[in-house]
């Protein structure tokens, strides 16, 4: 076959070395660019809608009788922040500290999600827009089970990052006591109906996936070991939480790995980017990451069968395991093979490389959605490139464009002061000026920040 152009060769696209809080930022803020990018080509089939590669007025949905406004983010830039602000304040909301895990409480989480769905916290708009039809199911159950208090997340007059003065508890009473007993009887009885109800594969949409990003970022420092050694069962802790999330409105086990899977690579990327300062290990490059997901032992035949692939003994150096992927390797077939077929966009836009809808599907069932995701961050050479990919694809563009987002936000991202031009473009620029709400989006992140600064492993 024709060797791939010089941009996509992987291990010559290195990581983009910046502190991991620094990551943490533009791993949010990559999710909640590409996802309001990508919502007004939802639900349009690929190549029959306009060329997407600005901000648009998003037609889909309404607010006050008008299409959204352009930059508006949707329920997946909502649910990330309903986890990483869950993730970030649970400790200190409830006096934790010390043990693997601290931050993480499935309850906690889906009291998050309710109050977003119920009450437009964490909202671009103020409200609840679009949520997923299996989300919905484990909300309605959860709410009819639990009955969770209606305390706000980001409202005017309960300000959640206070924490310290909103959060202050007295010594429980007796009565509390029976109180947090009973309710988490409920809470169980609650997360078994949900796990009983929606795990069977007609169940397997991308609801977890698109939101699980705040795991990776608040626990990555588990799999950082002594002198920056990378710790695996530190990771294995970590991708367990990631597992553990998804099971809170998706309980199906492919879920559940995809959720695992992603998790593992955002860790990796932070693990690097903390060891550098310590280590002289070389720079990690897009092929280690393919190797990463290339090796990973799944379970779920449909992940393996498109992502798992043994070399050949021979194949040693970069070079030659490079040309072994690009030959054999299901993801960088399609790559290769739709390189042949760029689309060239009616504007300054770069050029993309897109297959049909058949032999990319962008839809929402969650191995779809990693599949293309993964294919936008292998197949371009900067966070534009890829996102302009992801949204083009149509379906589900804006989730799609969500999970990519945020682990290219995490591969390209660093301050303007030091960029090298993939993240910060100046078209990536007029997207963040029309960006709504990125306050909202930098306090979780500050706050997922100062978290994941207190993990240490036990």
């Amino acid at each position: 076959m024709t060797p791939p152009p010089l941009h996509a060769v992987l291990s010559s696209q290195r990581l983009i070395l910046s502190t991991p809080q620094s990551k943490i930022h533009f791993a949010l803020l990559g999710t909640a660019l590409v996802d309001a990018l990508g919502g007004p080509a939802e639900f349009h089939r690929r190549f029959t809608f306009p060329f997407v590669d600005e901000m648009t007025e998003n037609a889909n949905f309404d607010e006050d009788g008008e299409p959204l406004r352009k930059g508006v983010w949707t329920d997946d830039t909502s649910m990330v922040l309903c986890l990483g602000w869950s993730i970030a304040t649970f400790k200190s909301r409830h006096g934790l500290g010390g043990e693997a895990g601290d931050g993480f409480d499935e309850a906690d989480q889906l009291d998050a999600y309710v109050q977003w769905w119920r009450d437009g916290e964490m909202s671009a708009i103020g409200r609840c827009f679009d949520v997923g039809n299996t989300i919905a199911n484990a909300l309605r159950t959860w709410t009819a089970l639990t009955e969770p208090p209606r305390s706000k997340l980001s409202g005017e007059s309960l300000k959640p990052f206070a924490v310290s003065t909103l959060f202050s508890r007295k010594s429980p009473s007796s009565a509390d006591t029976r109180n947090n007993a009973d309710r988490q009887s409920k809470q169980q009885r609650a997360l078994q109906k949900i796990t009983k109800d929606i795990s069977k594969p007609a169940f397997s949409g991308n609801g977890s996936l698109m939101r699980v990003i705040p795991v990776g970022l608040a626990y990555y420092r588990y799999a950082v070991g002594q002198k920056g050694a990378f710790d695996e069962s530190g990771d294995r802790i970590v991708r367990a939480l990631a597992r553990r999330s998804s099971t809170t409105t998706h309980p199906n086990e492919l879920c559940q790995e995809a959720c695992e899977v992603w998790t593992g690579a955002i860790v990796r990327i932070l693990h690097r980017c903390e060891a550098a300062a310590v280590d002289s290990t070389p720079q990690f490059s897009k092929l280690d990451l393919l190797q990463y997901f290339s090796t990973f032992p799944y379970t779920q035949k449909v992940l393996q069968d498109a992502l798992a692939i043994t070399l050949p003994p021979e194949s040693s150096s970069k070079p030659e395991v490079e040309e072994y992927y690009w030959t054999h390797h299901p993801l960088l077939l399609k790559v290769s093979t739709s390189a042949k077929q760029t689309v060239s966009p009616p504007s300054s836009a770069p050029a993309i490389s897109l297959p049909s809808g058949d032999a990319l599907p962008s839809t929402g069932y969650v191995f779809h959605t990693l599949i293309a995701a993964l294919y936008a961050f292998f197949a371009s050479s900067s966070f534009e490139e890829g996102a302009i990919m992801c949204v083009n694809m149509g379906d589900d563009a804006d989730t799609v464009g969500a999970v990519y987002g945020g682990l290219a936000g995490c591969w390209y991202g660093c301050n303007k002061s030091e960029s090298s031009g993939l993240f910060w473009s100046e078209r990536v620029c007029r997207w963040n000026d029309a960006l709504v709400k990125k306050d909202l989006i930098e306090r979780v992140a500050k706050q997922l920040v100062e978290f994941s600064d207190t993990v240490k492993r036990n």
